[in-house]
């Protein structure tokens, strides 16, 4: 019986769960407990101890010969009997334990750092997220990579921890094979804002979107331009650099469409 074993009735609260579950056979169910060793010093045949709990029915064991299992009888309300270890009567109870598919867990030390790697992944069948956490050799700090299985090739994402700045850079890109958006988040080196860049892939040639800190004004910039092959219009919001502060939005045209360009600017400088 692989992965199996016989089932055990130790205590009184899996036989009331047994009870509950069990179909009615012809007579009862065999439950692991056998005095064939020595007569009348019942013992548990999965682990060879001693019966510390028992449940017999009144007069039982009655010790008659050859009676050397103990059942599980329906007829005198799931209480014990001695009886003869044969098929048609002692039916028997096997416990199959399921095949893990669950998460499994790898924790190893550093070589150099001597501090812990912890490694998570799921079983090969399940397909799923494997998330790998480890220390940062500079900065001391964990990295979190998070990806997808080879087969799913849906999206991945890379946390790690910015060397100069000491924060959380994210990194989340699609597959190879998806074509489909990836999204850059680091953070900036002189303001220890956080610098987004959203960018399409070479092939898709749609719309890329960056924003930007402003060095001077700390606040955000936004830049969105059309890929050099489309030709269509790119728009560029700012800020202004020191006075203002407000936003300063300009719409041009591509060199090559000749149209028309327009431009809003702040108060001061449409004065």
């Amino acid at each position: 019986m692989d992965q199996e074993h016989i089932y055990v009735l130790h205590t009184k609260v899996i036989t009331c769960f047994w009870e509950r579950l069990s179909s009615i056979p012809p007579h009862g169910y065999w439950i692991g407990l056998t005095d064939i060793e020595i007569e009348n010093e019942w013992k548990w045949i999965e682990s060879g101890n001693s019966a510390s709990y028992i449940d017999w029915n009144p007069g039982q064991p009655d010790l008659r010969q050859s009676e050397n299992c103990g059942i599980l009888w329906y007829s005198t309300g799931f209480t014990w009997h001695d009886d003869f270890c044969s098929d048609n009567l002692a039916f028997f109870i096997c416990e199959k334990r399921p095949t893990i598919k669950r998460l499994r867990v790898h924790v190893v030390t550093e070589p150099t750092r001597k501090r812990l790697r912890v490694l998570v992944v799921t079983e090969p069948t399940t397909k799923r997220l494997r998330v790998l956490v480890v220390t940062e050799p500079t900065t001391k700090r964990l990295r979190v990579l998070v990806v997808t299985e080879p087969t799913t090739k849906r999206l991945r994402v890379l946390v790690v921890t910015e060397p100069t700045t000491k924060r959380l850079r994210v990194l989340v890109v699609t597959e190879p094979t998806t074509k489909r958006l990836r999204v850059l988040v680091v953070t900036e080196p002189t303001t220890k804002r956080l610098r987004v860049l959203v960018v399409t892939e070479p092939t898709t040639k749609r719309l890329r979107v960056l924003v930007v800190t402003e060095p001077t004004t700390k606040r955000l910039r936004v830049h969105v331009v059309t890929e050099p092959t489309t030709k269509r219009l790119r728009v560029l919001v700012v800020t202004e650099p020191t006075k203002t502060k407000r936003l300063r939005v300009h719409v041009v045209t591509e060199s090559t469409t000749k149209r028309l360009k327009v431009n809003k600017l702040s108060p001061q400088q449409n004065v």
